[in-house]
């Protein structure tokens, strides 16, 4: 991860995350951001999901979160998570929670498979790896169907975003330019 050199984050599935010295003898966490109000923490596989830092973090402070939204919650077996980019202050050792921009909205029939690895590549893009959105054998066929963004890795341009986007599809992804084909996030 891109972060601040000498320091080590750690994102907690009840949506906390914590930064702390980056050494043996370290003893103390500081709460960097904490999103428990927000994040849907019900069975194993809801929660803060995913972590990752923008590549030039040092000069731009951004970074992006996967969560399980609380607030999105559609039914007993069923929400919604969110892939946010946040801003963090200029000590880096914290960051603004009302700084928030969701980027993505994705539907989850059920509260397993939600995936949630969250990376940035050494093309500079960002990658999301969702899973199938639940149900035993994927009832709904969401991974084998190009239409939707359940069961898929996503790839995207956060750094040039389309217009009335707040990200962009890389050209070379397989349905980028065919939005009938299939979505355009899919790589």
């Amino acid at each position: 991860m891109a972060c601040l050199p000498g320091w080590r984050y750690v994102a907690e599935q009840g949506g906390r995350i914590l930064v702390f010295p980056d050494r043996s003898d370290a003893k103390k966490t500081t709460c960097f951001l904490d999103l428990s109000d927000r994040v849907l923490r019900e069975g194993r596989e809801t929660g803060l999901l995913g972590l990752a830092f923008h590549p030039r973090f040092l000069s731009n402070r951004t970074f992006y979160v996967y969560y399980s939204d609380k607030r999105g919650r559609r039914g007993r077996n069923s929400n919604r998570n969110l892939l946010s980019r946040f801003q963090a202050h200029p000590d880096t050792l914290t960051a603004d929670p009302g700084s928030e921009t969701v980027l993505l909205t994705v539907e989850q029939p059920y509260l397993n498979h939600n995936g949630g690895g969250l990376l940035f590549g050494p093309d500079g893009f960002l990658y999301l790896g969702l899973g199938d959105g639940g149900g035993a054998g994927d009832p709904h066929g969401h991974a084998q169907n190009p239409r939707s963004l359940l069961g898929k890795i996503l790839r995207l341009d956060v750094d040039h975003p389309a217009p009335g986007k707040p990200y962009g599809i890389p050209s070379d992804n397989p349905y980028a330019g065919r939005p009938s084909a299939g979505r355009e996030e899919i790589f």
